[in-house]
């Protein structure tokens, strides 16, 4: 059950909620179903932490921070990772 949560954030920041099958004009049912999952995950977490943006780390205020809050997420990149502003979505 771990993997749900992170899996529903990767599948909507590789933009896979968007991916029709070829030859067909519609998302699939299971494409559907796993945005409604994300919609959901994401409601709960933003109940925890408002503000919750799934493309950045949450930061902390001090070191108890580690312990007391309910939910923290962060955002791995590579060392030679870089902003290309022509892709922003």
């Amino acid at each position: 059950m771990l993997d749900v949560v992170p899996g529903s954030i990767c599948f909507r920041l590789n933009n896979k909620h968007k991916l029709i099958p070829e030859g067909k004009k519609r998302r699939g049912k299971r494409t559907i179903a796993k945005e409604k999952l994300y919609k959901f995950i994401h409601s709960k977490i933003f109940e925890l932490r408002q503000n919750f943006n799934i493309g950045s780390s949450t930061g902390i205020t001090s070191l108890e921070d580690r312990w007391s809050h309910p939910y923290r997420h962060w955002n791995f990149r590579p060392r030679d990772f870089e902003v290309n502003d022509n892709l922003f979505k």
